[in-house]
């Protein structure tokens, strides 16, 4: 990322509120991130940081949700975007991946709520997906809402990837979960789950390379999704 994580509020003069932009205030929140982790950041403490009133901040962002957004398009804004050249089966996936990438990087990408809904990528980056995916087949309405969707389906794998962390870490790792649950229970009783459990036998608790596993195959199902929908159509809509 380019951003400049070091802001430095002008000099304010007696009576007059200091000088900051929005650049200022995307830096400063940056800034408090790297060093105090992503829920450290707000807008007191982006205020603190730029040795500022509220009022002055208010100014530029109505809300800490304002303010998160801002960060998030700073930062998509220079997440590497695929060629549209590329089939646009494998242009999604690298997609994905540059995201995905942005995600992790970015810890303050995964406190806004809405990131899902309302996907802060430049114009630009959205003209991209929507030319690979109409070029492929789809109509333009369709392009829009596949894009749409596969943004929300990455963020959904990333948040449920950094659970897992979570609560592997925690020492209740969704595989030690269902081992310790089965253990409670007859095998005869559960005779498939079983089967999966003894098919996992040398995989350990802590589920070691299962996030790369799980990611890969999530996005393998959703691209065959797309493939029935391009090529077999879709209901149709009104708007």
């Amino acid at each position: 990322m380019t951003v400049d994580r070091r802001p430095q509020a002008k000099p304010r003069k007696r009576g007059r509120p200091a000088i900051i932009d929005r650049e200022m205030i995307v830096s400063a929140a940056l800034a408090i991130a790297a060093e105090e982790g992503a829920s450290a950041v707000s807008m007191s403490s982006v205020a603190r940081r730029l040795g500022v009133g509220m009022t002055a901040l208010y100014h530029h962002i109505r809300n800490v949700d304002d303010l998160l957004g801002l960060v998030a398009t700073a930062l998509l804004r220079d997440m590497q975007v695929p060629d549209v050249r590329m089939r646009w089966d494998r242009w999604l996936v690298a997609f994905a991946g540059s995201f995905r990438a942005a995600l992790i990087d970015e810890p303050l990408l995964t406190r806004i709520p809405s990131l899902s809904v309302h996907q802060p990528f430049p114009v630009q980056t959205v003209e991209r997906g929507l030319k690979v995916l109409v070029n492929a087949g789809f109509d333009e309405l369709t392009a829009a809402l596949v894009f749409g969707e596969f943004v929300r389906k990455v963020v959904d794998l990333v948040f449920a990837e950094q659970a897992r962390g979570a609560e592997t870490e925690g020492g209740r790792s969704p595989l030690r979960v269902m081992r310790a649950g089965a253990e409670r229970v007859p095998a005869g009783q559960i005779p498939t789950l079983s089967a999966v459990l003894a098919a996992l036998a040398t995989v350990p608790d802590d589920g070691q390379g299962v996030s790369e596993f799980l990611w890969d195959w999530n996005l393998r199902l959703e691209i065959t999704g797309l493939t029935v929908l391009l090529h077999e159509g879709h209901p149709s809509f009104e708007v």
